[in-house]
């Protein structure tokens, strides 16, 4: 009679198979990661330029009833760089360019804006015939103007001789 002389196969994984196990879904997870990341910075900058462009809107409308664009640009800000505050004639409430600036603001979710630099950055030109608004978004800048215009920029600095507009480029 033959004598079975047993299995010699371990059941169950070795340690250098679990490692390399974990390393791996480790390095998928951090790719995943970043890439939400990236994907969220693109939501919050789309969520600004939507707002951005009731500016227009809003605007218009504002132009249409004063004859002029000198009301749209608000006054004074909260001492943080944030439009949101009410300050001589501002009436959020009642300024739909104003609620968009806020809105524009709200989206990039930054509470203090010292410099351009900074997501959430708006600056504001206007005269009786002409307006610009810039705001920094994560992905560089967005510029609407009274010109009809409304874009991505790569500069921050509005071009306000002969006329307010958004710069070139």
């Amino acid at each position: 009679m033959i004598k079975n002389k047993g299995c010699m196969y371990k059941k169950g994984f070795t340690l250098i198979e679990l490692l390399t196990v974990i390393a791996i879904i480790g390095i998928l997870a951090s790719i995943t990661m970043v890439s939400l990341t990236g994907i969220q910075k693109k939501s919050k900058d789309n969520a600004a330029t939507i707002s951005m462009n009731q500016i227009r809107i809003g605007a218009e409308m504002d132009y249409n009833k004063n004859n002029s664009f000198n009301n749209i640009c608000p006054s004074s800000s909260s001492g943080n760089g944030r439009f949101d505050t009410k300050g001589l004639g501002d009436s959020i409430s009642g300024n739909p360019v104003l609620t968009a600036i806020k809105d524009a603001q709200n989206a990039l979710g930054s509470s203090a804006i010292s410099n351009s630099t900074v997501a959430g950055y708006i600056d504001c030109k206007n005269s009786d015939t002409a307006y610009a608004v810039i705001i920094t978004l994560n992905t560089g800048f967005y510029c609407v103007d009274s010109n009809n215009f409304a874009g991505k920029r790569t500069s921050a600095t509005l071009i306000l001789s002969p006329t307010i507009s958004c710069p070139t480029s």
